[in-house]
């Protein structure tokens, strides 16, 4: 059930950062640090979605699946983190405070999905797993409700600025 939750709250949240990075970019027309982190944050949250389904029973040796999964997830995470920070650097622009909440969120997203794997299928304890899912569907949540927010704090102060001009 709380996948179904995650998915949801993943797809719900990627269609709303779509709108916002769209009214971000129509206030600001220009390329910013909160700009490029959010377009890549919601390309690489539409990815971990496409290839949820994918994933969850490639080989049908669950222990395997397992390990893909979670692999996945944390390859992801570490290639969304790289590819911010390379395009921070190709675009020549700082790492900006909203830009690194979501460099945060990817970071502690790979965290939990290295502890879960270690947790289910090295030491066998299984005592992550309420954890697990109620840490990301929190994390995803809110890292969502945060951009939203931050979006429209920049729009108004764009708008702002034109009002000054």
């Amino acid at each position: 059930m709380w996948q179904l939750n995650l998915f949801l709250i993943t797809v719900g949240g990627a269609i709303s950062c779509v709108a916002c990075l769209y009214f971000y970019l129509r206030a600001r027309r220009n390329v910013s640090s909160f700009s490029l982190s959010l377009f890549l944050f919601v390309v690489f949250s539409l990815i971990m979605v496409l290839v949820d389904p994918i994933i969850y029973s490639a080989t049908g040796d669950i222990h395997l699946d397992r390990f893909i999964w979670y692999a996945t997830f944390s390859l992801f995470d570490v290639l969304a983190i790289l590819s911010i920070n390379l395009a921070h650097k190709y675009y020549q622009i700082n790492l900006h405070r909203d830009s690194l909440v979501i460099v945060i969120f990817f970071l502690l997203s790979m965290l939990l999905q290295v502890s879960r794997y270690i947790d289910r299928d090295i030491v066998e304890t299984n005592a992550l797993g309420g954890f697990y899912a109620s840490s990301l569907q929190f994390l995803n949540a809110s890292v969502w409700l945060y951009l939203i927010f931050v979006t429209v704090f920049h729009v108004l102060r764009a708008k702002q600025i034109k009002e000054l001009k």
